[in-house]
Order: C-alpha cells, then sequence, then structure tokens
C-alpha cells in the first residue's frame, strides 16, 4: 500500500519547485523531445543509450516529472520500452516512498 503522506509531500514539493519558477520555460519541451528520442533509440533497437537519456532525465527534471502527470506517465512507458527496471523501481520509490 502506498505511503499516502510521502506521495503527498513529494507532489507538494514538486508543486512548490514549480511555483517557484525554478524551471525554464522551455523544460517541459526539453522533456518531451528527450522522451522522442528515448522512443526513437528504443525503436532501433539501443536499449543502453535510451536507458542514458532516461538517466539524465530522472536526475535533471525528477521534479518536473512528478508534478506533471501526463509527463510522467510517458517517462513511465519510456522506462518499461526500454527495459530500464532500475530506475522504474527508483521512480517508483521516490513517488510512493515504498519499493515495489
Amino acid at each position: 500500500m502506498p505511503d499516502t503522506e510521502h506521495r503527498t509531500m513529494v507532489l507538494e514539493r514538486a508543486r512548490h519547485w514549480d511555483d517557484l519558477s525554478q524551471t525554464k520555460p522551455g523544460d517541459q519541451a526539453t522533456v518531451a523531445s528527450a522522451l522522442e528520442h528515448v522512443a526513437a533509440l528504443t525503436n532501433a533497437g539501443l536499449f543502453y543509450e535510451a536507458r542514458q537519456v532516461c538517466t539524465d532525465l530522472l536526475f535533471d527534471f525528477q521534479p518536473l516529472l512528478i508534478a506533471r502527470p501526463t509527463l510522467l506517465q510517458q517517462f513511465t512507458a519510456a522506462l518499461r520500452g526500454c527495459k530500464a527496471e532500475h530506475l522504474l523501481r527508483r521512480l517508483t520509490i521516490a513517488v510512493n516512498g515504498e519499493l515495489v
């Protein structure tokens, strides 16, 4: 069962982070473009390279990914597509506060 207090805390931090205008206007476009690149790499069978892009996205844009449900959903699909189970597990722990 997800720890709802942890999830609420993470979402509030992400919203607060976004409210402080720490995101640049092009950040969402950057993430969307990177996700398209991950899809292209995955379709080409370049899973290692796709996972590297996903790693960069996770560490550089985690608050934005969590604050934007659509981006989070796309990112999760990208992680599954490039077989990045360890990154998906880390993301799940960060969002839900529990092991999967």
